[in-house]
């Protein structure tokens, strides 16, 4: 599986096939950060941004080959289901690495020159491990729920995007979801706020990669 998710990782990148979505969080990153003022803040709102985005990503990732290109890969690799498992761990790959880029633009758009270790202004352990984790979470469920909603598992191309708009959405404002929990504990970030995390973490990579597991089954019989 490792060799299946470097290649798609090494053709889409060679290909720009990410290009669009990552230009796309740069711009929602910096264009929410720039009136956040603190560093949780935005970092809570930068992992939203990633939630949509990772889905974009996941989305480009599936139509990136022809069905001819797609199905020589699955004999290659053992199965259609593998092929579709491994596009998805690269598209999570894909989605991760943003990381970085949220934490530069959230540290530049919140710091104080004043006072710029401040709880409000810089980024703190503490704060930086419920970011990382919350990324993790909004990158997942991007991924999952994008690989669950997309061809051949939804036909239609605009019911795929309206379905998957109106998911994500409900993953960030109904209370309990995973996103909505990793967007409270990373704008107020704590020793509690890293073991919900953690769980919360934990719960989405199992859950997700059943999940996918079972998608990628019934999208490897749809074919």
């Amino acid at each position: 599986m490792s060799a299946l998710v470097s290649y798609t990782v090494a053709r889409c990148s060679r290909a720009q096939v990410w290009v669009a979505p990552w230009l796309a969080f740069v711009v929602g990153v910096l264009l929410f950060d720039a009136s956040s003022g603190r560093a949780p803040d935005a970092l809570a709102l930068n992992a939203v941004v990633l939630l949509f985005v990772a889905a974009w990503l996941t989305l480009t990732t599936l139509g990136s080959q022809a069905a001819e290109q797609s199905a020589v890969l699955a004999a290659a690799v053992g199965g259609a289901r593998r092929e579709r498992l491994g596009t998805l761990a690269a598209a999570v790959v894909g989605s991760v690495a943003l990381t970085p880029v949220s934490f530069v633009v959230a540290w530049f758009s919140s710091r104080d020159p004043v006072h710029p270790a401040s709880p409000a202004h810089g980024i703190t352990a503490t704060l930086a491990v419920c970011a990382v984790l919350a990324h993790v979470v909004a990158s997942v469920c991007g991924v999952v729920v994008a690989g669950a909603l997309s061809r051949p598992l939804v036909a239609s191309r605009t019911a795929s995007l309206l379905l998957l708009l109106l998911v994500a959405v409900l993953l960030v404002v109904v209370p309990q979801a995973p996103v909505s929990v990793a967007v409270e504990r990373t704008g107020h970030p704590g020793a509690t706020g890293v073991a919900v995390l953690a769980g919360v973490a934990c719960a989405v990579v199992g859950v997700g990669g059943a999940l996918a597991w079972w998608t990628a089954g019934l999208a490897a019989r749809r074919r």
